[in-house]
């Protein structure tokens, strides 16, 4: 009784140790992670600020798209390419319908502007003439005359008079749409500005938390007034400006900080800048935080449950495990005892390491367990662990691809020899145990091949397939060969048919090869049932059976034989609550004067082929 008490305090000490560390680790990781929660809520509203940065670009741009277009408008609408300048200035005057400009006027040749109220001045922008060209539109800065700052940009237009003398129609926009349009609350703590390429202001927030909107104040200046931290200068932001770069920083005016986003605007050298009060981020920050703390209170109450609860399960699965392990070792000395006795071969494929673990490597003499490199069993390199015979190439190279692709390989049969031993047959299987491993088995099918091998001679040296009773194909190409090179005329249509059993594979795997060679007579019996009066027919081999149709009065005989063979061909067979449907794929083709039968048998080869990759149990004879 002592000892089982002294084993119970000896687990609680564990479990209470365990508990404490585990508590001290999560407050520990709570305390070191509340910065990152900082910068997390710092991310996702620079991120949201960011989102609404690219709304407000997306409005300049449809404002001036629209603007732009209105232009083009009055251009068509009152043919000013028709007329002189002096007449498109008073045409000008007349115009109602002028979107938001404020008034319209023209840019002559010489750069010197005109406008429909009489104004007149010069544009000395170098760039006027490249972006009439390039961009076919014009826009300008915010407008000085005289050193005076205006609350106008100019937007304009190719327009070539037709006595030459000007080059663009141009209006008066007002910026004051631009804020009506982008500017948020008066309390909002993320506010937005838009500076033009002299440091001018587009858009200037109305938000109460903004430093700008001093009169006459260029951004430049403002910003010089600024605290900046992480080696951010006015220089630095200055040259991404120049350059065309999207930044971000965060300075201090007096008791308060702003975190920026200045983004291109794509516009001349327009940017946006995009500001969030530092009170907004840690009115967040502490929401989070407080969320946090009541979460960690919560984690550890829940954790003493969990651990609790984990070491009572560790306790049962160390039982269970035990209990297991001396089950699976039973099994695999069993197993073992199994693999001794038998010729067939286990092997486990790991696509992770690339590599293929054998079990009973070829016989019950050999090597229990031997593990094999990918690169060791390539088709270049079979050799020296076994060989096949060089029409089986084809065969390994498509075993090699499944097994190092890791897909399944289904009832795949090879002749394998090692040097200086005799040649035997496998049949491959194997599944998909997992995205990294598969399992298979080679199955000695040797004397099942060589009964096979011995059934086809007898069948060869008799008119007969020795399962079916039709005709087997050496005899059915000399019937063929007979009528193809008959002297005699030719009468109604005649056909030739390949006929493959869909689903046959499956069925002789589910139910055993007596149920297959009982599937083969009776689709042998069928076939005759259907054709017996109007062709020949014969088995070629495995699943596939050929039928020569003779003299039928029309092409729509032909695809009713076809239609009955579909039809009486296709059954599903059921044994020990298991099931497979068997059907028929037909390929065929017309026969013509002058065909020999390769030609023949190639076409309707291709027909079925079509078949198999289209629609399965159906037909389609050729007639080209």
């Amino acid at each position: 009784m002592k000892v089982y008490n002294l084993k119970g305090k000896i687990v609680s000490v564990i479990v209470g140790l365990i508990v404490f560390i585990n508590a001290i680790v999560v407050i520990s990781s709570f305390s070191k992670y509340q910065e990152k929660i900082k910068n997390k809520v710092l991310q996702n509203n620079m991120e949201r600020i960011h989102e609404l940065s690219s709304q407000i670009k997306n409005i300049i741009y449809k404002e001036i798209g629209h603007s732009s277009h209105i232009l083009g408008t009055i251009i068509e609408t009152e043919n000013l390419e028709e007329l002189t300048a002096e007449e498109v200035l008073k045409k000008l005057k007349g115009i109602e319908n002028k979107g938001h400009f404020k008034s319209l006027g023209i840019i002559y040749s010489d750069g010197k502007t005109s406008d429909s109220d009489g104004h007149k001045w010069d544009i000395r922008d170098i760039n006027l003439d490249d972006s009439l060209k390039n961009d076919k539109r014009y826009i300008s800065d915010i407008l000085v005359e005289d050193d005076t700052e205006s609350s106008e940009i100019l937007i304009a237009i190719p327009l070539n008079t037709k006595d030459g003398k000007t080059k663009a129609l141009f209006g008066y926009f007002s910026i004051s749409h631009f804020e009506s349009l982008t500017n948020f609350s008066k309390d909002s703590r993320q506010y937005f500005q838009i500076v033009d390429t002299t440091g001018r202001y587009i858009s200037s927030s109305n938000s109460s938390y903004s430093f700008s909107g001093k009169k006459g104040l260029l951004f430049w200046d403002e910003i010089e007034r600024y605290r900046y931290f992480d080696g951010i200068t006015v220089e630095k932001i200055k040259d991404d400006v120049e350059n065309k770069r999207t930044g971000t920083y965060y300075f201090e005016y007096g008791d308060a900080g702003r975190y920026i986003i200045y983004d291109p605007l794509g516009i001349k050298n327009w940017y946006v800048f995009s500001a969030l009060t530092r009170e907004k981020l840690v009115f967040h920050t502490m929401e989070v935080k407080e969320i946090s703390n009541e979460m960690l209170l919560v984690l550890i109450e829940f954790m003493i449950v969990i651990v609790s609860v984990i070491l009572g399960i560790f306790y049962y699965t160390y039982k269970v495990i035990k209990n297991d392990s001396q089950i699976i070792a039973v099994k695999n000395r069993m197993f073992k005892m199994l693999l001794h006795k038998t010729e067939d071969i286990i092997f486990k494929v790991n696509l992770l390491e690339r590599k293929v673990v054998v079990y009973n490597y070829y016989g019950k003499e050999e090597k229990q367990e031997l593990t094999i490199p990918f690169d060791e069993i390539h088709p270049t390199k079979i050799e020296k662990f076994v060989v096949t015979k060089p029409e089986f190439f084809k065969v390994y190279d498509e075993i090699y691809n499944n097994i190092t692709l890791g897909k399944s390989i289904e009832n795949i049969v090879i002749p394998l020899k090692k040097k200086d031993s005799e040649w035997k047959w496998f049949r491959i299987n194997s599944i998909i145990v997992d995205s990294q491993s598969t399992v298979g088995i080679l199955e000695n099918c040797t004397e099942e091949k060589i009964k096979e091998q011995e059934l086809e001679i007898i069948s060869k040296k008799s008119k007969y397939d020795f399962l079916t009773k039709l005709y087997n194909r050496e005899n059915f190409e000399k019937e063929m060969n007979l009528f193809l090179n008959s002297d005699k005329e030719l009468e109604g249509v005649s056909a030739f048919f390949i006929i493959d059993l869909d689903n046959f594979k499956k069925a002789n795997d589910t139910f055993g090869h007596d149920m297959g060679d009982k599937i083969l007579q009776e689709s042998a019996a069928k076939i005759k049932l259907v054709a017996k009066d109007v062709g020949v027919f014969a088995r070629f081999g495995g699943d596939e059976f050929a039928l020569l149709v003779k003299e039928v009065s029309n092409i729509e005989k032909l695809n009713e034989i076809a239609q009955q063979l579909n039809d009486i061909l296709n059954k599903t067979y059921i044994e020990n609550n298991k099931s497979v449907t068997v059907g028929a794929s037909i390929g065929g083709v017309i026969i013509k004067k002058d065909m020999n039968f390769k030609e023949i048998y190639k076409k309707a080869d291709n027909a079925l082929y079509r078949v198999k990759n289209s629609k399965k149990g159906s037909y389609f004879i050729d007639n080209n």
